[in-house]
């Protein structure tokens, strides 16, 4: 996949917002952007994509049958990435440093400078 054929992770997180909100001015306060940030983000989405995306409802917006789709895929995508980086950071985290060396060495060479460490 070119890179042209992906639309920007924040234009995609923005529509996500809205559609799972049901409001720019809801997604706004959430992503804590301004109300014409969010809106700008998803009319440049679904000028990207050729698409339209979101329908009046009342005060809100809804996702047309399209926007509900890619609504559906982004939610996903995000979800796994946001798994993927909480497992990462864990895992990561859990390890420690075992070190080992000389009574000596440690004494005259790594303690000094252990805080630098």
């Amino acid at each position: 996949m070119k890179r042209s054929d992906m639309p920007s992770l924040d234009d995609l997180r923005a529509f996500a917002a809205v559609v799972r909100l049901g409001s720019v001015r809801a997604a706004a306060t959430e992503l804590a952007l301004t109300h014409g940030a969010v809106s700008r983000r998803v009319s440049k989405l679904a000028d990207d994509l050729k698409l339209q995306l979101l329908e009046p409802d009342g005060r809100g917006v809804r996702p047309t049958r399209d926007g509900s789709r890619l609504a559906e895929a982004a939610t996903d995508a995000l979800k796994g990435i946001a798994a993927a980086l909480t497992e990462i950071r864990s895992s990561s985290d859990a390890q420690p440093i075992v070190l080992s060396c000389e009574r000596s060495l440690a004494m005259r060479w790594l303690i000094p400078r252990l805080s630098d460490f």
